[in-house]
C-alpha cells in the first residue's frame, strides 16, 4: 500500500511537470506567432514602427496618373492618398462616384474626429473597423480606376456627399453585425452603402 501511494505521488508529480512543460511550450509558440503576425501586419501595410514609415504599396493606376496631389503642398502624403484609393477600391467596388466619395468622407471625418485616431493609416487600420484590412481584400487590390482616383481627389479637395459628422457606413446586404444600424442615426443610402452618424 505504501509503495502504491509513493508511485501515485511520483506519477502526479511527473504529470504536473509534463502539463507545465506543454503549457509553457504552447504559450511560447502562441506568443511568438501573435507578435510575428502583428509585425507582419504592420510591415505589410506600411504602419509606423519606431518612428519609421515605409511605403510598401506598388499600385498600377488604370488610366492617367493622378494629378490632384502634384504641384502643391498636399494635406495628405502620396502614401496616404494611395491607401485611400486602395481602401475605396476594396470597400466600394462597383459603386458610383458619389458613393466612393462618401466612403472617403467617412474616413476623413474619422481622421478629424476626436473619437478616432488622427491619421488616415491609423483610421483605416484601426482593428475591427474596415473589413478589407483583415479579410485580405485590401492586399488583393492591384488596379486603381480613374473613377476611384477622381473620388479620392474630390474628397480630399473638400467635396462632401455626406455630412462631416457621418462616421459609419455599411452594406446591409452582406453585413453580419447590425449594431451601427441599431444604435446610430441614419444619414442616407448611396448605392449599396447606408451611411450613419
Amino acid at each position: 500500500m505504501l509503495i502504491k501511494a509513493k508511485m501515485t505521488a511520483k506519477n502526479s508529480t511527473l504529470l504536473l511537470c509534463y502539463v507545465s512543460i506543454m503549457l509553457i511550450t504552447f504559450l511560447s509558440v502562441f506568443g511568438a506567432v501573435y507578435f510575428a503576425q502583428d509585425a507582419i501586419f504592420n510591415s505589410a501595410y506600411g504602419l509606423e514602427k519606431e518612428g519609421k514609415k515605409e511605403q510598401v504599396f506598388s499600385i498600377k493606376h488604370v488610366g492617367p496618373e493622378p494629378t490632384y496631389h502634384k504641384g502643391f503642398t498636399p494635406k495628405f502624403t502620396v502614401t496616404e492618398i494611395e491607401l485611400l484609393e486602395r481602401i475605396v477600391t476594396a470597400e466600394s467596388q462597383g459603386e458610383s462616384l458619389e458613393g466612393k466619395i462618401a466612403v472617403v468622407n467617412v474616413i476623413l471625418n474619422r481622421v478629424d474626429s476626436e473619437n478616432y485616431p488622427g491619421t488616415v493609416e491609423e483610421v483605416i487600420f484601426q482593428r475591427g473597423q474596415f473589413n478589407p484590412t483583415w479579410d485580405g481584400s485590401l492586399e488583393r487590390v492591384n488596379d486603381i480606376t480613374p473613377k476611384t482616383q477622381e473620388a479620392v481627389g474630390r474628397a480630399i479637395d473638400g467635396q462632401h456627399e455626406v455630412p462631416s459628422d457621418t462616421l459609419f457606413f455599411m452594406n446591409q446586404e452582406i453585413a453580419e453585425d447590425f449594431t451601427v444600424q441599431q444604435t446610430r442615426q441614419y444619414v442616407k443610402t448611396i448605392g449599396n452603402h447606408t451611411f450613419f452618424k
